[in-house]
Order: C-alpha cells, then sequence, then structure tokens
C-alpha cells in the first residue's frame, strides 16, 4: 500500500514541476475527452468548483462567477454567444466578477471573452489554466481598455491567447 502511494505522489509531483495535469487512475473508467474540434456546445450549468494553488485535473470547462474569489459560478465546455441567455444559470450577462479556464490542453484552449453578445465589441483572453479572482481590480481589461468587471456577454475557445 505504502508503494502505490508513494508512485501517486511522485506522479503529482512530477506533474505540478511539468506544469500538466496529473493522471492517476483509480480503476474507474475515465471520462472521454473531446478533441479541439468537437467541444460541445451545451448549456451552462451552476459551479462550485474552485481554482487552487495545485492545478487540478482538466474537466474541460470555463467557469465564470457572479462574485469575485470565484463564488456564485456557472460553466460552459463550449462557446456561448450570449449570456442574456445561458440556460442553466439564469441571466448571466455583464455579471462576471471573476472567470477560470479549466479547459483541455488543446488547438481550442484559450478563451475569449467579448464585450457584447455575438462575439462583438472589446475581448481578452484567458489562457487554459489560468484564472483571474476578482475582476473589479481592474487589472484586467477588455482590448480596448475598458474594465472587465460586470461586462462580459459572450465567450468562444480560441487557439491562440
Amino acid at each position: 500500500m505504502r508503494t502505490s502511494v508513494q508512485a501517486v505522489l511522485t506522479a503529482v509531483a512530477v506533474s505540478v514541476a511539468l506544469g500538466v495535469p496529473a493522471v492517476v487512475s483509480t480503476g474507474a473508467a475515465a471520462a472521454p475527452v473531446p478533441s479541439a474540434g468537437q467541444q460541445a456546445m451545451g448549456n451552462p450549468h451552476p459551479s462550485n468548483l474552485k481554482p487552487t494553488g495545485i492545478r487540478p485535473l482538466a474537466d474541460g470547462n470555463f467557469h465564470a462567477y457572479r462574485e469575485s474569489n470565484y463564488v456564485n459560478g456557472c460553466y460552459w465546455s463550449g462557446d456561448s454567444a450570449n449570456w442574456v441567455f445561458s440556460g442553466g444559470c439564469g441571466n448571466f450577462n455583464d455579471t462576471a466578477s471573476s472567470v477560470w479556464n479549466n479547459g483541455y490542453a488543446a488547438n481550442l484552449d484559450g478563451v475569449l471573452m467579448f464585450k457584447d453578445i455575438n462575439y462583438g465589441g472589446p475581448f481578452m483572453c484567458l489562457s487554459r489554466g489560468d484564472s483571474w479572482g476578482d475582476l473589479n481590480l481592474g487589472i484586467e481589461r477588455f482590448s480596448d481598455g475598458s474594465f472587465a468587471n460586470d461586462q462580459i456577454s459572450s465567450h468562444r475557445w480560441s487557439d491562440f491567447c
């Protein structure tokens, strides 16, 4: 038993050092990972998952939160052209105060966030694994220099940031 625990800890330490997710088998079947061009356009779902100091396994989703420090969130597995009609999360338009890209390492692993619906207006990009915990600080801004807090209206996955 001790050897398997040491092996798991070693695998996690190596993955942290290399900046890649740790994959540790528990004997359970793994969830399928969509390829970059196959990310679902599924409805958003409420999120209580939060980024931590140690990068968790990617869940393939973009998370946005109504409050800073990752509180009261929603996540999408695909693009969303209109946060006004965000399904399971209600109207999420112009309410995000923290964001997290927990996407898979793939061609489409950056998230472009737009100030307007239908991917319009100024934009900003969040790379895979990155998170911004308090947009109210004014550090993260759209491409035109405007503040990002409570201003995001749509997003889509991108192959660049």
